[in-house]
């Protein structure tokens, strides 16, 4: 809407002070919508860094470290389940008891 007053516009207007004080506030407020503007498409800029930073497919890689974390923690369960099946196992070759019976 600003953008479609002219200078021609505004000069036919005169010198008169509500003609100054108008061409004062259009001259300022179009400098505040274009700095507006341009802060809102620096922050549009941020914002989808900050997506690519956050939500990007780097993000969802593993380091070197955490691979041995979990390569640790599947040999620590595969050990615990082998001896439970060891376990079972041998219950099940013993004879039962006779004071359960």
């Amino acid at each position: 809407m600003v953008e479609a007053i002219d200078d021609d516009k505004l000069r036919a207007l005169g010198d008169d002070p509500v003609a100054l004080y108008a061409r004062r506030l259009i001259e300022q407020l179009s400098g505040e919508v274009k700095r507006q503007a341009q802060k809102n498409a620096a922050l549009s800029l941020e914002v989808a860094r900050l997506k690519r930073w956050r939500f990007g497919q780097s993000s969802e890689s593993l380091d070197s470290h955490q691979g041995e974390l979990f390569d640790a923690k599947t040999q620590a369960l595969l050990q615990q389940e082998e001896q439970a099946e060891d376990r079972a196992a041998d219950d099940g070759k013993r004879p039962a008891n006779p004071s359960f019976q």
